[in-house]
C-alpha cells in the first residue's frame, strides 16, 4: 500500500497574501499524478491559511472565502479521496470534523501523519503576540511600498524558529515522538515547508516541505515494501 502525503498548500481568498502559486489547471495534473502513484493521498495539515485574513482575527471569514475562491480544486481533492488533516493556520477545520493525524497500517507495518505543528513547546502568551506580528507582516508585504519590511519580519521569525544546523524544530519533535512510539514504523509531518528526512532505529521521520511557494514537495510511504522517499513535482 502507498501513501502519499503532501502539506501546506496554503490556499487563501483573493483578498489575502496567498502562498499558494500555481494554476489550478497544472495542479490538478499534478494531483492526478500523485493519485496514480498512490493508493491513498494524505493532506498533512495548512491546505488553508486562515491567519492572513484582510482584518485581524478574520479566520472564520477568511476561511468561507478560501473555500470559494478554490472549490473546484478543494472538489478535485475531495474526488481523489484525500484525507484531510488540520495544521495551524487551519485550526478551525477540527471543530468540523477534521482530525490532528491519521494512523495508517497495512502489510505489518505503521505510518502515522501529522501537521507537525504539536512540536512546537511554545508558550501561550508567545502565541497572542505571535499572531498579530505575523498578521502585521504579511499586510506589509502586500504592499509594495512596505514589502522590504514584511520580508525582514518574516526572515527574523524564521531564523528564530528553524536551527542552523541539525532537523529542524518539528524534525526534533518528531525523532522524539518516534522514541515513545517504537511500534510506528514511520512519522511523516509539514508544517516547516524543509523536505527532510531521518532514519534512525526507532523508526524514519519525513517531512513533506510544501505545495505551496512554486514547490512540490510530496512524499509516498510503500508499507509493502518498507520504503519511503521525498519526491518533487512529477519525478
Amino acid at each position: 500500500m502507498r501513501i502519499a502525503v503532501l502539506s501546506d498548500l496554503h490556499l487563501a481568498s483573493d483578498s489575502a497574501p496567498c502562498a499558494f502559486r500555481h494554476h489550478p489547471s497544472e495542479f490538478r495534473r499534478f494531483l492526478d499524478h500523485v493519485a496514480a502513484n498512490s493508493d491513498q493521498i494524505v493532506l498533512a495539515g495548512d491546505v488553508f491559511d486562515t491567519d492572513l485574513a484582510p482584518v485581524p482575527y478574520g479566520q472564520r471569514r477568511e476561511l468561507e472565502r478560501a473555500r470559494a475562491r478554490w472549490k473546484p480544486l478543494l472538489d478535485h481533492l475531495r474526488d481523489l479521496g484525500a484525507l484531510w488533516l488540520y495544521g495551524n493556520h487551519d485550526r478551525l477545520l477540527a471543530p468540523q470534523g477534521v482530525p490532528e493525524s491519521v494512523t495508517i497500517e497495512a502489510c505489518g507495518r505503521r505510518l502515522t501523519v501529522m501537521h507537525g505543528h504539536q512540536f512546537y513547546p511554545l508558550p501561550a502568551v508567545y502565541e497572542r503576540v505571535k499572531y498579530p506580528v505575523k498578521w502585521f507582516a504579511s499586510r506589509l508585504q502586500a504592499s509594495a511600498h512596505t514589502a522590504q519590511l514584511g520580508h525582514l519580519l518574516h526572515a527574523v521569525n524564521d531564523r528564530l524558529s528553524t536551527p542552523a544546523v541539525g532537523p529542524t524544530v518539528t524534525g526534533r519533535g518528531a525523532l522524539g515522538w518516534l522514541r515513545d512510539h517504537p511500534d510506528t514504523d514511520f512519522l511523516v509531518c509539514g508544517h516547516e515547508h524543509v523536505t527532510e528526512r531521518v532514519d534512525t532505529p526507532h523508526g524514519t521521520y519525513l517531512n513533506s516541505g510544501t505545495c505551496g511557494f512554486d514547490r512540490l514537495d510530496w512524499v509516498v510511504v510503500d508499507l509493502k515494501e518498507g520504503t519511503a522517499e521525498i519526491r518533487d513535482g512529477e519525478n
